[in-house]
């Protein structure tokens, strides 16, 4: 197994061999939370097939993602952090602090698009299983209104249509 990648189709394929074989997962995941920028970086266009084909793979890390977010060496490894936690059922202990984490993003309006749309997304499905959440949530999506690109607006619209219905359910 090479110990860096050299080009997106090799990551791929990497990938492709990680799913076809789990137990290769922790070695995916050192690269992943390597302090090397280049390893990390590379070993992020894995976690995205992965995170698309087999999620249940990364299940096992989640905590230590959410733990090395908060020094994470680039905005790549966020991002694949967040898209990942979109399709995830949050264990109930990370809840809190990945909600946090989601927060402080979406309410950054210099922070890339794809962070501020994830994290957006994250909450909101955090939201879903403690509708409590929603009177605090809603409020703080509608004050974001008009902070960012078409694609965020476009989700924006949705996720308040989605916890504005958690309201009236509740």
């Amino acid at each position: 197994m090479k110990t860096s990648f050299l080009s997106r189709k090799d990551s791929v394929l990497f990938a492709k061999e990680v799913i076809a074989n789990p137990e290769k997962m922790d070695e995916l995941m050192t690269y992943f939370f390597s302090d090397d920028l280049r390893i990390c970086q590379m070993a992020s266009f894995p976690i995205i097939a992965i995170a698309d084909n087999k999620i249940d793979l990364l299940l096992p890390f989640l905590s230590q993602m959410v733990i090395a977010y908060h020094k994470a060496p680039h905005n790549a490894y966020k991002r694949n952090v967040l898209r990942t936690l979109q399709f995830v059922d949050i264990p109930e202990n990370l809840e809190g602090e990945i909600y946090n984490i989601c927060l402080e993003e979406f309410c950054d309006i210099k922070a890339p698009t794809a962070l501020r749309v994830f994290g957006m997304t994250v909450m909101c499905n955090i939201c879903a299983k403690h509708p409590e959440l929603r009177h605090e949530l809603l409020p703080t999506l509608k004050d974001y209104q008009h902070t960012g690109t078409t694609g965020f607006e476009n989700r924006l619209r949705k996720e308040i249509i989605r916890v504005s219905l958690l309201a009236d359910e509740h």
